[in-house]
């Protein structure tokens, strides 16, 4: 019987939990992001008006991003996680409840970043601290895989539902989604790694002690006159031939190993090329995560114009935008498990360069095609694109040097929010001077900018940094020491301590 329920009952540890609140998160966070910009159009909004709903987002997360880890390293991840619900559905409801006020939307996109900022540190942080040494990767990725599913989930449920059902019906649908994962979240951590803080608590705790009770003696060693008493430990040397005389046997003294490094210590192959990708990994991301964003901010508005639409029900368009982009992240969740399973793809500029090639391709095709079929089988390949862009920064700036990886990491998260940000709103400036199809023509010469710039990049951080490597000449050595003091083993083998009181005391009376 316990067999047979082994299995099943692994569904309830804490990680398949992690895989599934993630999930979850991001099908409500992003079925309230399709469903909004959706509804913010049939209310005649201009394209500014709709990039300012993805700006004032952003802006607040890239704004409070670095502040997240430290919030849920002061208060109980538990406890931030069911915080950041809280806001989401505060969000959500603003909307259902007020669907056709614009400043009531524009409220709740501010609520939805609030929640963003405190979830993703708080679970990303708890997922890598309950998992064992030599599983983090593994554990990281498959989150990864989980919570970008339910982005794809979202968009394409949120279409649906809003196109059935209506938009204030599909967001109370999401904030039943967030009350799902308000009990499914674990409360506490893995018994494990509870033992473990628990024993540093202790350790620290016996610490303190200690360090008091070792207080107390010196405090108890001054005599009622005020005399401190002083115990002095003199070594009595023995010349070696008495020692022999008094058969006291030669003691020889430990040799201690010590590793000294002289100079900069060349890097190893990976570290070398790691300090050139890291930056390729940026402008990548700019160029490929940064453009898709136009488009999940702005392609509503090319839809409606070319009226590119699938009749499953509902309006047509806002169906086909759903559809598309479910399979655009659906094709980039299936390229997170491939690059989870290999690093193959690590180190090659040529893969950079295909990816974002494939990506402006895609971008191309959005210009001249607008039959929806031929437009889902584009978009599977940019999801592709997407996809590595994301892993192959994150992996760069991951791989930098203890001292700077939060430094990289931030940085990254950084740039990946502002040009979610900053770009649809540049794209929505242009719409409306240019027309719809200026916002596409955007996303190609952003893309294109960035291959031009990481062949520049390239070959300079490359010459850079071989000019950096070739001067360092450090060296790592291993010298060997005897433990004691050096003169008095010149003198003697033997050493005999003997311990010896005196009084000392600025105030002492003579006796």
């Amino acid at each position: 019987m316990e067999n047979v329920l082994k299995y099943p009952l692994r569904l309830l540890d804490n990680y398949p939990r992690h895989l599934l609140s993630g999930l979850l998160y991001n099908t409500s966070g992003f079925l309230f992001w399709i469903v909004v910009p959706l509804l913010f159009n049939e209310q005649g909004a201009s394209a500014i008006e709709l990039a300012l709903l993805q700006t004032i987002c952003f802006v607040i997360f890239a704004a409070l991003a670095p502040f997240g880890g430290k919030i849920s390293d002061l208060i109980s991840p538990f406890i931030v996680v069911r915080i950041s619900l809280v806001l989401l559905t505060i969000g959500e409801a603003i909307v259902a409840i007020w669907p056709t006020n614009k400043a009531a939307i524009y409220i709740s996109c501010a609520f939805w970043a609030f929640s963003a900022f405190l979830f993703w540190p708080a679970a990303v942080g708890t997922v890598g601290k309950e998992s064992k040494p030599g599983k983090e990767a593994r554990n990281s990725g498959l989150f990864a895989v989980s919570w970008s599913f339910g982005k794809s989930i979202g968009y394409v449920v949120g279409g649906s539902l809003k196109a059935a059902l209506g938009a204030s019906t599909s967001l109370y649908i999401s904030i039943g989604i967030n009350a799902l994962i308000f009990l499914v979240y674990p409360y506490t951590h893995v018994k494990w790694l509870k033992d473990k803080l628990i024993e540093e608590k202790q350790k620290k705790q016996q610490m303190e002690e200690e360090l008091k009770d070792e207080e107390n003696v010196n405090n108890k060693e001054k005599d009622s006159n005020g005399v401190d008493i002083k115990i002095e430990n003199n070594d009595v040397v023995i010349p070696n031939e008495m020692a022999k005389e008094l058969g006291i046997p030669k003691i020889e003294k430990p040799l201690k190993s010590e590793t000294k490094m002289t100079g900069k210590v060349k890097w190893t192959e990976e570290q070398l090329k790691n300090k050139t990708y890291i930056f390729l990994g940026y402008i990548m991301q700019l160029g490929v995560f940064g453009s898709s964003s136009i488009l999940t901010n702005q392609y509503i508005k090319v839809a409606d114009a070319k009226s590119i639409g699938i009749p499953i029900g509902g309006d047509p368009e806002d169906n086909f935008v759903a559809w598309n982009f479910f399979i655009l992240y659906f094709s980039q969740t299936l390229t997170f498990i491939a690059m989870s399973i290999t690093d193959k793809w690590t180190y090659h500029r040529s893969l950079i360069l295909a990816a974002m090639t494939i990506f402006m391709m895609y971008l191309t095709v959005l210009v001249l095609v607008f039959n929806p079929y031929v437009i889902f089988v584009a978009s599977f390949f940019a999801g592709i694109a997407t996809g590595f862009s994301y892993q192959t920064s994150t992996y760069y700036s991951l791989k930098a040097n203890d001292k700077s990886k939060s430094l990289f990491v931030g940085f990254n998260e950084g740039v990946a929010a502002l040009s979610n940000a900053l770009l649809p709103l540049f794209a929505a400036l242009l719409s409306e001077s240019f027309g719809v199809f200026s916002t596409i023509y955007l996303a190609i010469a952003v893309v294109l900018f960035c291959l031009v710039i990481i062949q520049i990049v390239y070959h300079i951080a490359s010459r850079v940094n071989a000019s950096r490597q070739s001067k360092r000449n450090g060296t790592i050595t291993l010298h060997r020491t005897e433990n004691s003091n050096e003169e008095v083993a010149n003198k003697t083998d033997i050493t005999i301590k003997e311990e010896k009181s005196s009084k000392s005391s600025s105030d002492s009376t003579p006796l």
